[in-house]
């Protein structure tokens, strides 16, 4: 299977030789724009893999998760009687790739970094994985996500949190992504 690995920024996974790299910048529709992009221009690839950072929900916690389910973040539309985090009149309002792991976490994303967290429960919040699972949903690619939790959302000192933090999990990640994917970054 071809896969594509997606990252934001080159400081978050350092020092990567794999062919189908693509780095997209930070917030969905940098995102969205390239990831459609290259899939068009590279029709063969069936698996998308995105690693980043992420902010975390529960205290508690500090590592990668492993993030199969996405939502949205910045609709608000409830004073047209639609939920928080739907968009109206689109059919799809939760994207979930979950059909081959079975504690996959969700991941709610958002183009502001995120000092409270969100009204709705999910696992973790970051700029990217939503618009990138829409891509993936929309061109029938598999995606999978996994999010190095950087900083605790509503943390003190939350930004300096990702500052220090925001890379510390590329090696993990690198072993999980070779032993689960085969490929050596």
């Amino acid at each position: 299977m071809n896969t594509l690995l997606v990252v934001a920024l080159k400081s978050e996974l350092e020092d990567i030789e794999y062919k189908h790299t693509l780095y997209t910048g930070i917030g969905k529709v940098n995102a969205a724009w390239k990831l459609t992009k290259y899939l068009c221009d590279n029709p063969d690839i069936e698996n998308v893999v995105n690693y980043g950072s992420a902010g975390g929900i529960n205290p508690d916690f500090r590592g990668l998760l492993k993030c199969t389910k996405f939502l949205q973040g910045d609709i608000d539309c409830r004073p047209l009687g639609v939920p928080l985090g739907h968009t109206p009149y689109e059919d799809i309002q939760q994207f979930d790739f979950n059909e081959d792991f079975v504690d996959g976490k969700t991941c709610m994303t958002f183009d502001q970094f995120q000092l409270t967290k969100p009204a709705i429960e999910v696992d973790c919040v970051d700029m990217e994985a939503y618009a990138l699972a829409k891509v993936c949903h929309n061109m029938n690619k598999h995606f999978t996500s996994y999010k190095w939790i950087s900083d605790i959302v509503g943390g003190a000192d939350q930004s300096a949190q990702w500052k220090e933090n925001f890379n510390t999990g590329q090696d993990i990640f690198k072993t999980i992504f070779k032993t689960d994917y085969g490929i050596e970054l």
